[in-house]
């Protein structure tokens, strides 16, 4: 083999390494990052009616988007006991409520008769991003709560 053979095999090679790195760095970032981005429950507290039908469910969620991005949150699911709660947001149907949870207090959850749900949080700073009145046949009624925060 000649020397300029030789040299072009060596720098082809040189060249297939230069890109492979920063190629491996991203698969390896990305492997790194493939649960972001997704909420995380930081707290989660379950309130069957008073019948065991229907349960609703308070959380305390981060929306996982980090960045800047992130917004710490509560919202209370509505659905019947052993369902799974797979999603948050307005992108859950049984996403009843939830509230911006940055400097307040955590909204109470109480059953006052088995179709009739309150939900009582805290006034200011923030207004709820979603407030149902009605889900599946139960009424879902709301009212204050002091904010000593």
């Amino acid at each position: 083999m000649s020397e300029s053979r030789r040299r072009w095999a060596v720098v082809r090679w040189v060249i297939v390494v230069l890109l492979a790195i920063p190629a491996g760095l991203v698969l390896y970032v990305a492997f790194l990052l493939r649960d972001e981005g997704k909420p995380v429950v930081e707290q989660s507290t379950t309130y069957p009616s008073s019948d065991q039908e229907w349960q609703a469910t308070l959380e305390h969620v981060d929306n996982g988007m980090g960045f800047g991005l992130g917004v710490l949150y509560y919202e209370v699911h509505v659905n019947r006991p052993g369902t799974p709660i797979k999603m948050h947001g307005d992108s859950d149907p049984s996403v009843v409520f939830y509230l911006d949870s940055e400097g307040v207090n955590p909204p109470r959850v109480l059953w006052l008769a088995p179709r009739h749900l309150v939900i009582e949080y805290p006034t200011g700073p923030h207004e709820p991003g979603k407030k149902l009145d009605r889900i599946a046949g139960i009424a879902i009624g709301y009212g204050p709560i002091s904010n000593p925060r």
